[in-house]
């Protein structure tokens, strides 16, 4: 499979362009189109794409904006970061199918591996938004982002550890502290945040301290999450997983409104979350949320 096929079975307008697109080791080309500047080329032999998607784009309430990357790249989430200080989203060239409009930021251009048939069998992780057109990925789970760290732990070269607190190591040493929600109906959005249980209740622990060094510069995950879910003009509601507790043996859901993202406390660095509940018994990685919204509380326990 060609460059080339790959999007042109996709059917999106704004990859016309790419049409006709020779591969070979002494090809390069910079493409104009109506939704932007996209570059391409070639490196030591290797098909590289890099867009980025600015949200200032978005022309209307259908457009998805969001970030993709393919499972094999998830240890280079720290590229994602620095993206957001500019006010814009990046996508990758190998995912240009999820999303509806693009543009580059001249700024940020980043080296993507082609890995051609091995797109066949390989799905992406999701760290955004937009349509699943890729079959091989599970109707049930989408591309939440445990199915994808699922999948990366079968996947030896991957160099990716997975803890059971939802932390990731890759063996570049970065590690991720926290996952990045999806906007997918039905589906769990958030995350892997590790709470605090008290005597009052599920304490969630405060974002601002999962920061990304970029260019000198700290980027909050809050800041990412507030950015997409913006672009997107969605309310996104957040589950935190808290900790197991030794002592009453059960592990608890809390479930924060986004909206009032940054916490009013910063300096206490914890605030109380709108529900807790016990995590009930599910088939699967996780339960899908509109199972969880089914379930009356008493059953919970």
């Amino acid at each position: 499979m060609s460059y080339q096929e790959i999007y042109d079975v996709q059917n999106i307008d704004f990859l016309k362009p790419f049409k006709g697109f020779i591969r070979n080791d002494l090809y390069s080309k910079s493409i104009h189109s109506s939704s932007g500047k996209i570059f391409s080329y070639e490196w030591e032999m290797q098909l590289l794409a890099v867009v980025s998607i600015n949200k200032w784009l978005k022309k209307s309430a259908q457009d998805i904006i969001g970030c993709w990357l393919p499972i094999h790249h998830i240890s280079g989430w720290s590229l994602l970061w620095s993206s957001f200080v500019s006010g814009s989203l990046i996508t990758f060239g190998n995912s240009l199918p999820y999303i509806t409009i693009c543009s580059l930021v001249n700024t940020q251009m980043y080296r993507l591996r082609y890995w051609g048939n091995w797109m066949k069998s390989h799905p992406m992780v999701l760290i955004g938004g937009g349509s699943n057109h890729f079959p091989t990925i599970p109707s049930s789970y989408g591309a939440t982002e445990t199915w994808a760290a699922h999948m990366i732990k079968q996947e030896n070269r991957s160099g990716l550890l997975l803890y059971k607190s939802g932390k990731m190591l890759s063996n570049q040493e970065i590690l991720l502290r926290g996952w990045v929600k999806q906007f997918q109906k039905g589906l769990w959005i958030k995350i892997g945040d590790i709470g605090c249980i008290t005597q009052q209740g599920v304490w969630v622990v405060s974002r601002l301290d999962l920061a990304y060094k970029r260019a000198g510069k700290s980027v909050f995950l809050w800041q990412i999450e507030e950015a997409i879910q913006k672009a997107n003009d969605m309310k996104v509601e957040v589950v935190v997983i808290a900790k197991e507790d030794e002592h009453m043996g059960v592990k608890w859901m809390a479930f924060v409104n986004s909206a009032t993202w940054p916490p009013l406390m910063p300096k206490e660095k914890y605030w109380q979350p709108d529900l807790v509940k016990p995590m009930p018994s599910y088939e699967g990685i996780k339960p899908l949320r509109s199972y969880l919204a089914s379930i009356p509380f008493s059953q919970t326990n």
